[in-house]
């Protein structure tokens, strides 16, 4: 390291522990939605290592978890990913449930590959790289069995850290339900924080009653089809008189409403008459009330609460840096490794706690 790079090392050391040691608004607990985060990175990233092989799965990925640090000093980052038969639950209430998806194939946008199989070899083979890069640095990896990270992310919201600010990181709407006055959204696409008050503002619905408009729209990402003839004005027109009073609204009291007003338009209507798929709609998304089991919440429990956080691995990072011929694409290592150092002070608290 030459002495210039050593001056701002260590100086950029010295700002990391001046501010450990002053008063500050409480630091966010970051929860980042992981293969959401992986797979934008993919399609879109289109950098290249030396050898000419796309890389951007895993440098993208990496470089907007820095980001993310740096804009929000999180006490704590935790990467979620969806456990092995996740989908099942929801495919046994519906099993069209993210059918037709790509799967892997025809994901990226920025390369020529060879064939489909040459993109999915390396769509895997990133993804795995990632969550080797994630083993290194100061960050608490998730995935149980059986539960989306979706349903993850709910609970540790909601259960395991309800009463400390989260952020989630994720450009999936079904986020915006979640949020309150201690949890709130990263759009790392529009790199812009959406809060309840975001909500209600664009949307005219508050946070906690978004999952009653979304069941109506459906999600064409997970094939959840809408009901026809509903869009965001409609809803709003119809059931804005019920949703204007702060209270958050069962699905069972918005069909109330609509059987109260059958007959005086056609959207109440067309909504009783459709609403096995509403009701469908709104268990599929909703995530006021994951339905996991109480292994799954033992187990997110376990490893939130009393698996020790990985610490910085600088050597490791390194070397898989000159494995993966990436060095040159971090063309600041040293600053790329200092924003995780209060992440790795919080960490090596974190540990020494459990050890006692």
């Amino acid at each position: 390291m030459n002495k210039t790079l050593y001056k701002k090392y260590i100086d950029s050391m010295k700002r990391v522990e001046l501010e450990r040691t002053q008063p500050k608004i409480e630091a966010p607990i970051l929860l980042v939605d992981g293969l959401n985060l992986f797979i934008r990175s993919f399609c879109v990233v289109p950098t290249m290592n030396k050898m000419g092989i796309h890389t951007g799965g895993v440098y993208g990925s990496l470089m907007s978890i820095k980001y993310a640090i740096n804009t929000f000093n999180p006490s704590r980052a935790i990467v979620i990913f969806d456990g092995r038969g996740g989908s099942a639950r929801r495919r046994k209430m519906y099993p069209d449930y993210k059918a037709g998806r790509k799967g892997l194939k025809g994901l990226n946008r920025t390369v020529e590959w060879e064939s489909e199989e040459a993109e999915e070899k390396s769509c895997i083979s990133q993804l795995n790289r990632f969550i080797e890069y994630l083993t290194c640095l100061p960050v608490t990896s998730v995935n149980v069995d059986n539960i989306e990270a979706d349903d993850a992310i709910a609970y540790i919201c909601q259960s395991i850290y309800p009463n400390n600010k989260k952020v989630i990181m994720s450009t999936d709407k079904d986020f915006y339900q979640l949020t309150n006055e201690k949890t709130y959204i990263w759009s790392p696409t529009k790199k812009k924080i959406i809060t309840e008050n975001t909500i209600s503002t664009e949307w005219g619905v508050l946070s906690k009653n978004f999952t009653l408009y979304r069941a109506i729209e459906g999600d064409a990402s997970d094939n959840i089809p809408g009901i026809p003839g509903f869009g965001l004005k409609t809803f709003l027109k119809l059931f804005g008189e019920l949703l204007s009073e702060d209270k958050q609204y069962s699905y069972n009291e918005i069909l109330e409403f609509a059987e109260n007003k059958r007959g005086s338009k056609k959207g109440y209507d067309t909504l009783l008459e459709r609403k096995e798929e509403y009701i469908r709609n709104y268990n599929l998304m909703q995530l006021y009330d994951v339905d996991i089991s109480g292994l799954a919440k033992t187990q997110l429990l376990d490893l939130l609460k009393n698996k020790k956080i990985p610490i910085v691995n600088q050597l490791l990072i390194r070397r898989m840096l000159l494995e993966d011929k990436l060095y040159s694409q971090i063309k600041n290592f040293n600053n790329w490794y200092v924003s995780y150092q209060t992440l790795t002070g919080n960490a090596i608290l974190f540990n020494k706690q459990l050890s006692s």
